[in-house]
């Protein structure tokens, strides 16, 4: 069923409604049904997961308010940010007009587990400037 909705998530990213096909359910049993982008918004809307993201959002935004921090370029990384949606409500939580996704998901999540792996083992990781 996780996969059916994996599935789902990708399809609607691109489409306003997608048939949802998930079988054997329970033995003999299949389920099919017509989901819509606003039915799979209004999901996330009245889940715990939104509430966290406005959390996460808000957190954020305050603390580039705080450094006096003005964000020019916001580029969106992993696979849920392709949903409109969450485009959406991060651009808007956090002022900006445009999300770009040009980077490549794998080498980002490598360079960001790279970074943390060397501020894990050596204090003098903030005197160095990163370039990219």
């Amino acid at each position: 069923m996780l996969a059916a909705v994996e599935k789902a998530r990708k399809q609607l990213t691109s489409n306003d409604e997608i048939d949802v096909n998930i079988d054997p359910l329970m033995g003999d049993l299949e389920f099919e049904t017509v989901l819509t982008r606003d039915q799979f918004q209004k999901m996330i809307d009245t889940s715990d997961i939104k509430p966290k993201l406005d959390a996460l959002l808000e957190a954020a935004n305050n603390h580039f308010r705080k450094e006096g921090i003005k964000i020019d370029r916001l580029e969106l990384v992993g696979e849920a940010t392709r949903m409109p949606y969450l485009n959406e409500l991060v651009m808007d939580a956090l002022g900006v007009s445009q999300a770009l996704r040009t980077l490549n998901t794998q080498e980002t999540n490598a360079n960001g587990c790279a970074i943390i792996a060397m501020m894990c083992q050596d204090d003098s990781f903030f005197n160095y400037q990163l370039v990219g």
